[in-house]
């Protein structure tokens, strides 16, 4: 397309020198003119070569001829269907030789999930495809899990009773059940996945849980705390520090949920303070698993306070008295 503009252009140039050799007479200008025909034939040249070659590269009826015979064999499916498998191939008449579409064809079949092995060999006008499946989960089960319901973690894995077996599917499986045990503080849990092949072809998964002890909080920090001391903050929110004295109460224990109630509990006590423009800006969670314990920090943004300078009742019952009202009402100038 460009090439087509230049000759445009050096045809326009060519016209307008060639007026003016007419009227001048000036002999430069003719050897100007001179050049420019040449480059312009050349140029002209070269853009019919390239078509010719588009045309010839880019022929995809020759293509689609080429592969009229070909054909696409499916070898070691039991339950997944050959049409099923040739649709996630997307095939069409003129990949089936480019290496990239055998590539692709790769990668859409193991994004499926239903394959442990996919290979793929051509011969010919044949390209021949074979799969391996991935077996069907029969059950899931848990083995040492007290502290937490079998049927609570069943909730958050990906794989179910009936559907098809993933080993990336179990690894994330046995993420999310760590992931469980994390939110109740016990972050020194070991999980043991392990799979059993039955005599039907199908598998069992089984979860083989270690439980860690829960993690007291060792610390409990807080930034920005400029108007309240650490003391004050902790003496209002639900967490608390380990102590000896705590023997019998679990409020010295990290948890998530509680953590979460903390954070509110926080908000509340600055905002009935008079600090409408508090938020928390951060919270951070570190575990040492050394020592089995949580240091846990709190970054505030305390903002300005703000305090109530006087009460007014806008009252349009003459029956009733507005410093009655006032009486009932709590909260005081200043």
């Amino acid at each position: 397309m460009i090439c087509y503009i230049i000759t445009f252009t050096l045809l326009s140039v060519f016209i307008a020198i060639l007026l003016n050799f007419i009227v001048l007479k000036n002999i430069k200008t003719f050897v100007v003119l001179a050049i420019l025909l040449s480059i312009s034939n050349a140029m002209a040249k070269n853009n019919e070569d390239l078509s010719k070659d588009n045309k010839k590269n880019y022929d995809f009826t020759q293509i689609k001829e080429a592969n009229k015979n070909f054909q696409v064999i499916i070898e070691g499916n039991h339950r997944i269907p050959s049409a099923t498998i040739l649709k996630y191939m997307n095939l069409n008449d003129t990949s089936y030789y480019s290496s990239y579409y055998i590539s692709e064809s790769l990668k859409k079949l193991y994004e499926t999930g239903f394959f442990a092995d996919i290979s793929f060999w051509q011969k010919d006008k044949t390209l021949t495809v074979k799969v391996k499946e991935n077996p069907i989960v029969n059950q899931i089960l848990f083995q040492g899990e007290e502290k937490l319901k079998s049927k609570d973690l069943i909730n958050h894995l990906q794989m179910k009773p009936n559907s098809v077996y993933s080993s990336l599917a179990m690894k994330n499986d046995t993420e999310a059940i760590l992931q469980q045990y994390q939110k109740k503080g016990l972050f020194n849990t070991i999980i043991e996945p392990s799979i059993v092949h039955n005599k039907h072809g199908s598998v069992d998964i089984l979860y083989n849980i270690k439980e860690g002890e829960k993690a007291k909080i060792e610390v409990i920090n807080f930034l920005g705390n400029d108007n309240f001391t650490s003391q004050e903050l902790i003496s209002n929110i639900l967490s608390k520090e380990g102590a000896w004295y705590r023997f019998f109460s679990s409020l010295d224990f990290y948890d998530e949920e509680k953590m979460a109630i903390d954070k509110e509990m926080l908000k509340s006590f600055y905002l009935t303070r008079g600090y409408l423009d508090f938020f928390i800006q951060n919270s951070n969670v570190e575990f040492s698993s050394k020592t089995n314990g949580f240091i846990i920090t709190f970054s505030l943004h305390e903002g300005k306070q703000y305090k109530l300078n006087q009460i007014k009742i806008d009252n349009v019952i003459k029956k009733i008295n507005s410093n009655k009202i006032l009486e009932l009402i709590k909260l005081k100038p200043n």
